[in-house]
């Protein structure tokens, strides 16, 4: 009766829920299904407060709090790829069509606080290093972790983008250890039956070394964007690096070096014109890039992390200097892609 009348899937099982409620008259019988429970879970992740008072006031048949943790504590959170996930995985997308089943691997790594502490329900250290005994030089090692390597699947036609893995390293994990763990993550998804067209990194050192191992190659005479999956050589994995985060490296670069030639018949780009256009506008009200503030001219280490301070365009796209010649000109991708072929080429 419920689908006849178009409910959907989540209200169907709140009904169905209010319902197995009404016929049980002490609370501590209750038993929920595994959908309203991943549900709860997610709710009191949301908002704690608001799952407590719905709770309270009785208006929705919502579990204990301890109940939602002893769920938690069911789940394994280890390092590594897990074969049960992508068992589950595979079954997810079994019914997708093939444009949903395909898309790209993305990686990213991140520098993390260490800790280090005892999990009482198996005896074992939890804050060392990691990597899910898939490194054979990295076992049973006994550094504290400072970094994280995190892998996730991104469908191009789907809106689904799912984690596959995580590792724990003390530091950055070294290039060809890395392009293995990419190998293992691209089979482990094509088993699965996903299909990986592209992987997506940005571009630290680490990441460059792994490049190089795929032959991956920026110079004009030996250019190479993509290599064999590994999974079937009739198809390419094409690599993209992380295009905010070229950006950000371009505009250190022209921190540090003063200036910037984009195409050799061009003037080049001097930093000290974006300090003219801060300091004429700070002595008057009306300002010709109000955008333009000093955490983008004055960095540090914190702003030069920042995408934002590198990526936000001035006022109109361009600024030009009352009373000098000199102007700032609207760097285009376009612009960008020449300056790094060219820096490629020297």
């Amino acid at each position: 009766m419920i689908e006849d009348h178009g409910i959907s899937n989540s209200q169907t099982e709140l009904l169905k829920e209010v319902f197995a409620a009404a016929k049980i008259q002490n609370p501590k019988n209750r038993r929920y299904s595994e959908n309203w429970m991943l549900l709860c879970l997610l709710f009191q992740i949301r908002s704690s407060s608001g799952y407590k008072f719905l709770r309270n006031q009785k208006l929705l048949p919502l579990p204990c709090v301890d109940t939602i943790r002893k769920n938690l504590l069911a789940i394994k959170g280890e390092c590594g790829f897990d074969n049960s996930f992508f068992k589950l995985l595979k079954k997810k997308f079994v019914h997708k069509t093939i444009d949903q089943k395909k898309g790209i691997l993305l990686l990213n790594e991140v520098f993390s606080r260490t800790s280090l502490s005892v999990n009482s329900r198996n005896l074992t250290y939890t804050g060392l290093e990691d990597f899910g005994n898939k490194i054979y030089s990295k076992t049973e090692s006994s550094e504290l972790a400072d970094h994280g390597l995190d892998f996730m699947w991104q469908s191009l036609a789907d809106n689904v983008t799912q984690p596959i893995a995580v590792f724990a390293s003390k530091g950055p994990v070294k290039g060809v250890e890395l392009a293995q763990l990419v190998l293992r993550a691209i089979l482990l998804l094509e088993d699965a039956g996903l299909q990986v067209l592209g992987l997506t990194c940005d571009g630290a050192s680490t990441n460059k070394t792994m490049c190089k191992t795929f032959g991956i190659s920026g110079i004009q005479s030996e250019f190479n964007n993509s290599f064999d999956n590994p999974f079937d050589e009739s198809r390419k994995v094409f690599v993209f690096f992380d295009a905010p985060r070229i950006i950000k490296n371009i505009r250190n670069r022209l921190v540090q070096n003063k200036q910037l030639k984009l195409h050799h018949s061009k003037n080049c780009i001097k930093w000290e014109h974006y300090c003219k256009v801060l300091e004429n506008d700070s002595k008057f009200i009306l300002k010709v890039c109000p955008k333009i503030t000093k955490s983008h001219i004055e960095l540090n280490n914190l702003s030069k992390m920042k995408v934002k301070y590198a990526t936000q365009p001035p006022k109109n796209g361009n600024c030009s200097l009352s009373g000098d010649s000199d102007y700032i000109p609207h760097i285009s991708i376009g612009d960008l892609k020449d300056a790094m072929k060219e820096n490629h080429t020297n």
